[in-house]
């Protein structure tokens, strides 16, 4: 009996080993993936530098985002051309729909954002004079 039972720790004890090993090859991959997703946020974060988010133009007071962005900068008075914009579109939300803008370059974003202060003073009739007035109406950022 003693010796099954000696037989029978030493199996146990292998046992436990062979455990310990199956649990660290485990956790080996999950530590990487968690690295992973620690990167892939790095990245998506640095490729947000050069974007900006604009709210508060209705949707039926231009037709193309590109021209909002445009009469924006013109207000403010930071000069923005085509070519400083790499893509331009709606998002996709509920209600107004808010414009992101990837520039091409970080300057003509920054340049941007440091005069946003002066959209205290500009209202949707200034930059889209042929609105509606239901349109201007619905315009709560600007007004």
């Amino acid at each position: 009996m003693k010796t099954t039972l000696a037989g029978l720790d030493k199996q146990c004890a292998s046992n436990e080993k062979d455990l310990v090993a199956a649990r660290k090859i485990i956790d080996e991959p999950g530590e990487e993936v968690a690295e992973l997703y620690d990167l892939q946020d790095q990245l998506e974060q640095y490729t947000q530098k050069n974007s900006l988010e604009i709210h508060g133009v209705p949707e039926s007071a231009y037709s193309s985002t590109e021209e909002v962005l445009l009469k924006l900068a013109g207000a403010l008075k930071v000069p923005v051309q085509s070519q400083d914009v790499e893509i331009c579109h709606k998002l996709r939300n509920k209600g107004t729909k808010a414009i992101i803008v990837k520039f091409v370059s970080r300057k003509v974003k920054t340049q941007l954002y440091r005069e946003r202060a002066r959209l205290k003073n500009v209202k949707v009739s200034d930059l889209f004079p042929s609105a509606t007035l239901a349109t201007l109406a619905n315009a709560n950022l600007f007004k």
